[in-house]
């Protein structure tokens, strides 16, 4: 008997654990609060960089985008003779046209992004290169409004409620018709059996 009970308490046991480790587990899952999902935040240091260095003249917020797909600190960079600025010993062009504006908190900064591989900094003044490539997304949204237009179009229409009306009046106009032309009189079972 001792065994017996040894037995059932283990599994007992063994059940109270496994109930316990669930209840555990939704308990934990449903006290992860859920956050609404804000803006894009930026690190705290790249944003005092962007800041501090925000109003110089003669210097420049650079974001670097390296061979290696990475986007490399906010730098801080004089521009040289004008239009130029080094970076790690090779220069790159400056055009006033081709600074970002960053909205950070409440106030706006001008940032040049600059590619490792590229001299002149990455921008919109291209555009007509793109064009002329077909790489350019003017088009893409005349072909993306076509193709919802095509896809709500092959979507079913729903039955009008006037037309199931006329086929329930029909369905029931029919089912009288047989039930009435006999005369409503059951058939004569000794026609029918020999």
């Amino acid at each position: 008997m001792n065994s017996d009970t040894t037995k059932e308490l283990s599994v007992k046991e063994m059940l109270v654990k496994l109930l316990t480790t669930k209840e555990e587990k939704e308990a934990t899952v449903g006290k992860i609060p859920i956050k609404a999902k804000k803006g894009f935040t930026w690190p705290k240091l790249w944003m005092k960089k962007i800041e501090n260095n925000a109003e110089a003249r003669d210097t420049a917020v650079v974001l670097y985008f390296n061979q290696k797909g990475i986007i490399e600190e906010p730098r801080v960079i004089n521009i040289e003779a004008g239009n130029i600025v080094m970076i790690k010993g090779s220069p790159y062009e400056v055009d006033p046209r081709a600074f970002w504006l960053i909205k950070i908190g409440k106030n706006v900064h001008k940032i040049l992004c600059i590619k490792e591989i590229d001299r002149r900094p990455i921008s919109n003044l291209d555009i007509d290169e793109v064009r002329e490539r077909g790489d350019s997304t003017d088009s893409d949204s005349f072909l993306i409004k076509a193709a919802l237009k095509e896809q709500i179009g092959a979507a079913k229409k729903p039955i009008p409620s006037w037309l199931i009306w006329v086929i329930g009046i029909v369905v029931l106009g029919a089912i009288g018709f047989f039930l009435f032309q006999s005369g409503g009189a059951a058939p004569d079972p000794s026609a029918i059996l020999p």
